[in-house]
């Protein structure tokens, strides 16, 4: 008996310290998106960088027209004014957990045939109705009761988000025969 709860005791300190490791490499290596006011060069896909590039015959490119564009999407001056550069084709990618959209556009020079991709992250918006839901399990250790060790079954339904604080329903019930049914505020970052 003694060496099970050693063993389990062993085993949830283990996973503990991965999470604990996992949660600071992730802090370290997943920087926030640098949010910009004008358009920026996006890095190349870093398996297409090693891909050489070949010139085709083209008879003519479709353009968005310059100024109409360069006024709807508040391009900076130097690409407004460049007649070099024309703006072939334009993208946006929903917002993330903790920005907005992303507005894409790819940029030809009509000199050299070369299309560059740049992006502008837009801040996420202050208000917004969610339909996130999650639903899990946990296991560990307690002192509530004489049995040391519980599970939960839990979940939560996120429905609103103000600023980073999102707010929802919460339950969850354990292996003691013990539940909850909350409301949840919980601000992420």
């Amino acid at each position: 008996m003694l060496s099970k709860i050693k063993t389990s005791t062993v085993v949830i300190i283990g996973i503990v310290i991965l999470v604990v490791i996992a949660g600071i490499y992730g802090w370290y290596h997943n920087p926030l998106t640098q949010l910009t006011t004008k358009f920026t060069a996006a890095p190349s896909i870093p398996a297409a960088a090693k891909i050489p590039n070949v010139n085709i015959p083209v008879k003519q490119v479709v353009v968005l027209e310059k100024k109409a564009v360069s006024k709807k999407l508040k391009l900076a001056d130097e690409l407004a004014n460049d007649e070099t550069k024309q703006i072939v084709s334009t993208a946006q990618t929903p917002a993330t957990e903790t920005t907005g959209k992303t507005d894409i556009i790819a940029v030809m020079n009509t000199t050299t045939g070369a299309t560059e991709i740049s992006t502008k992250q837009e801040p996420l918006s202050f208000f917004a109705l969610e339909n996130k839901k999650a639903i899990g399990l946990r296991y560990g250790y307690g002192t509530a009761s004489k049995i040391n060790y519980e599970a939960d079954i839990y979940g939560r339904w996120d429905v609103l988000r103000v600023g980073a604080v999102h707010l929802g329903l919460y339950g969850e019930v354990n292996s003691l025969g013990d539940g909850k049914a909350m409301i949840q505020a919980e601000y992420r970052f």
